[in-house]
Order: structure tokens, then C-alpha cells, then sequence
């Protein structure tokens, strides 16, 4: 087999499979996850991609974690280019507007606020995609 690089859509179809998109509700920290039985997929991906990998005890499985904002970023170009084909892409699409509004600090925003409701919508939006 051709040994993986960062200009092919295995990533994309590997991460409708397993992988998902999800916001810290704590620390409004967004991270992008892979899982796997076995580490031998997720070695590449941190190599090629950016990230960590751990094994996660809960579920007993390895598992691929990336939450640095420009690894993010660089990896929505990417989805941009191979995007995904399941409802995951719709997250995908609204990483760019979660960082603005955090930039915005819109999650902290006093109620009432047009930044309050931003954020509110944005995470109605965001909850609407459930991985």
C-alpha cells in the first residue's frame, strides 16, 4: 500500500467512521478526536497532522486528539479540500466561527447581550450536529 501523506482523503473517510468534533463546555476548549482499537492507525496521523494520541481507559481504545486552534485550523483546509461525507462536516464548517466568537469572548458575554446571542445561536447551530 502507498504509505499515508497529508495531500490524500483517507483522513476524511477515516474520520466519518471514528472520528468526531466536540467543545468543552468547562473551558471552551474545541478538540477534534479519533478512536481505535489499536495504535497502529493513529501513529501516522499524529506525525502527519499534528495531535496526540492516548489511551483512553474509559473505553479502552486509543485514541487521537488534537485541540491546538492552528492544527485545527490547518486540518479544516484540509477537510475543505476532502471533505467529509457525513453530517461531521457541518462542525467542520462552523470551527472558523466558534474561534471568532471565542475571540470575541461571546461565551462569556452578559445575557442579552448581541454577543450572548450570538453564542447562543451559534451553539444551537453547533448542538443541531450531534456526532
Amino acid at each position: 500500500p502507498y504509505k499515508l501523506n497529508y495531500n490524500n482523503g483517507w483522513l476524511s473517510g477515516f474520520f466519518d467512521a471514528d472520528g468526531s468534533i466536540s467543545i468543552n463546555n468547562n473551558n471552551y476548549q474545541l478538540s477534534i478526536s479519533a478512536s481505535q482499537k489499536t495504535s497502529e492507525l493513529l501513529d501516522p496521523l499524529v506525525d502527519i497532522y499534528g495531535g496526540n494520541f492516548y489511551i483512553d481507559n474509559n473505553s479502552q481504545t486509543f485514541k487521537w486528539y488534537i485541540s491546538k486552534r492552528d492544527s485545527i485550523l490547518n486540518l479544516v483546509e484540509y477537510f475543505k479540500k476532502y471533505p467529509p461525507r457525513s453530517k461531521k462536516k457541518n462542525r467542520l464548517h462552523l470551527i472558523p466561527k466558534f474561534y471568532k466568537l471565542k475571540d470575541l469572548k461571546a461565551h462569556k458575554a452578559s445575557e442579552n447581550t448581541y454577543l450572548a446571542k450570538s453564542w447562543k445561536y451559534f451553539m444551537n447551530k453547533w448542538l443541531k450536529y450531534e456526532d
